[in-house]
């Protein structure tokens, strides 16, 4: 049955190993699932260790903006990997954020936020 006419008929999507399926993913189960970023949402890097969901979104509400929802990415032990997702009201909200923490900054527990337009 090798090499048979239906080379796409046959899943095989127990492990995965080494394959490219399309989905890039934290290698610990669960800790962060990739899915299409909604053009209202925001990459934010350099993050501190003890910078949390509640500090982050204190942070952007500051600015008067409209926070749905914050996503830090976690390690296996469930410590801070140091970046996040922040999704914003709309994508005019979103830029707005970006375009105010490039020119004057935003720092969070010490650190110095990279903020930029999380990639589609």
């Amino acid at each position: 049955m090798s090499g048979g006419s239906t080379a796409y008929g046959t899943p095989s999507y127990g492990g995965g190993r080494g394959g490219r399926e399309g989905v890039t993913s934290s290698s610990s189960q669960g800790s962060f699932q990739a899915k299409p970023r909604e053009a209202n949402t925001v990459y934010v890097g350099n993050l501190g260790v003890s910078t949390d969901r509640e500090g982050l979104t204190s942070a952007f509400s500051g600015m008067n903006m409209d926070v749905r929802k914050v996503n830090i990415l976690l390690n296996d032990q469930g410590n801070s990997k140091g970046a996040g997702f922040v999704t914003f009201g709309t994508p005019e909200d979103a830029q707005r954020v970006v375009d105010q923490c490039q020119s004057q900054g935003l720092t969070v527990d010490g650190n110095r936020l990279i903020v930029q337009l999380a990639r589609q």
